[in-house]
């Protein structure tokens, strides 16, 4: 009697390929989110100029919210590919940051503009060095450390007397700011992408 006709062998998909093809999804949308950020930098710069910064309040309360959103959504993409869920937590708060500096400066415009967004940048930039120390050795924290240290040098001259009383200046900073960070995400993802994973995320 001829023997039954052998089964090929189903080949079993394999996790670990599965994982590092959504870890490189996260950064090709990473490096997106950073060539955002890095525009609506200088669209900020842009509508500082042409405007020389009378509309001061409006547009810095949208491009605060755009800028949270974007770190929103990168922090969303983050779970998904299963990276560092304590990366996931910082990244989400320095989205909500800034965010609610948005919201603030819509609810409240009687605040001193220039106080919100010193406020806003410093504590976005105190979890973003938080995030940059709970990375280390990973690739990239000493770039996110120093994004950070250069954030909260310009929220600093935001707030002193020859930067607070220009609106111009005032949104000049934002927007070097935005363009920093910018910077720094399309970089350090790029970075991770072409380390094939090598390296702790």
């Amino acid at each position: 009697m001829p023997s039954p006709p052998a089964i090929p062998f189903a080949s079993q998909p394999n996790p670990r390929k599965k994982q590092r093809s959504a870890q490189a999804r996260f950064y090709e949308r990473r490096f997106l989110v950073g060539i955002l950020m890095g525009l609506l930098g200088l669209t900020t710069l842009l509508a500082a100029w042409v405007t020389y910064g009378l509309s001061l309040n409006f547009s810095l309360t949208w491009f605060l919210i755009g800028a949270g959103g974007l770190q929103g959504l990168s922090a969303l993409w983050r779970d998904a590919a299963r990276l560092r869920p304590n990366q996931t937590v910082l990244h989400l708060g320095m989205g909500m940051i800034y965010l609610c500096g948005g919201l603030v400066l819509t609810l409240m415009p009687s605040l001193k503009v220039p106080w919100v967004l010193a406020s806003t940048l410093l504590a976005n930039r105190g979890v973003q060095a938080a995030a940059a120390i709970q990375m280390r050795p990973a690739v990239g924290w000493v770039l996110t450390a120093i994004n950070s240290g250069v954030g909260a040098l310009l929220a600093l001259l935001i707030v002193l007397p020859w930067g607070s009383d220009s609106p111009l200046i005032v949104s000049c900073l934002v927007g070097l700011s935005l363009v920093a960070e910018g910077i720094a995400i399309a970089f350090i993802a790029t970075v991770k992408n072409l380390s094939d994973f090598s390296f702790p995320s």
